[in-house]
């Protein structure tokens, strides 16, 4: 986590060894080599690793018909997902009839307590994000970009877009809070309550309980493909093509489930 200090590139390299550890593991077991059955819970598995005093017993049940695959979040917008909630607040007042950034006096943002010192602390600082990295992981900024220009693509978190006056002077309006009850929710629900003030007074209130992209609110297939798109074809989009039309034309509809199961029968 220490590069939200100094905006490197290390949350990308966190993610990526985690990928290729799983893409490798995947060919060592397509080529039959062996692994250990007690990885997790034997002598010298995980949790031993981490604990003189491990407890397997407190792990949960897998469920064959349901891989917790099914339950992970998937990101519409490449920032920290503690900001996600934020987002779709500020989409549903952008969206208002007559809506003006400039009526705006004060927006306030709750953030949940798992990520408040990430997004959020401190707040001069964050509010000015220099990298791509610390824009990522400003709620100010985040939250600014939104009401000013809508949901923020990728881009949005490189210059010339740091330096935008308007989002700039938007982001020193924006304020964090916590709610009581979303903490309470968190980390099973992770949402949001936007509190926007007008200049003539007006008080406006959104309550999102699930950011777009969880399960609850799972994203249209139309929307995981220009996900996928907006990520690979900046590198090869030839290839980033050919990959998704091979996808889709075999034809995905095998059940998670079914290719998660262990027993031969699968």
């Amino acid at each position: 986590m220490a590069y939200v200090h100094n905006g490197c590139d290390g949350k990308r390299l966190n993610a990526g060894w985690a990928a290729h550890a799983g893409v490798v593991a995947a060919d060592l077991a397509a080529v039959g080599t062996p692994g250990p059955p007690d990885a997790l819970t034997g002598t010298y598995g995980l949790l031993s690793a981490f604990s003189n005093d491990p407890r397997p017993e407190n792990l949960g049940p897998l469920d064959p018909e349901h891989p917790a695959l099914l339950d992970v979040a998937i990101k519409p917008y490449a920032c920290c997902r503690y900001i996600h909630p934020v987002i779709d607040a500020c989409r549903e007042v952008r969206v208002s009839n007559g809506f003006r950034p400039d009526d705006l006096h004060r927006v306030t943002v709750s953030v949940l307590p798992g990520g408040g010192t990430i997004v959020a602390e401190p707040a001069a600082p964050k509010r000015r994000p220099t990298n791509r990295v610390d824009a990522q992981f400003s709620v100010y900024y985040v939250a600014a970009q939104a009401l000013v220009h809508g949901p923020p693509t990728p881009d949005r978190f490189d210059e010339p877009h740091l330096s935008d006056t308007e989002v700039l002077r938007m982001a020193d309006r924006i304020e964090v809070a916590s709610h009581a009850g979303l903490d309470r929710a968190y980390p099973q629900r992770w949402g949001c309550e936007l509190t926007a003030e007008s200049v003539a007074g007006e008080v406006r209130r959104v309550l999102v309980e699930d950011p777009r992209g969880d399960p609850r609110r799972p994203l249209s297939d139309a929307e995981l493909q220009a996900k996928f798109l907006a990520a690979a074809e900046p590198v090869d989009a030839e290839l980033a093509s050919a990959v998704l039309h091979g996808a889709l034309a075999a034809g995905l509809d095998t059940p998670v489930a079914h290719l998660a199961r262990t027993d031969k029968a699968a």
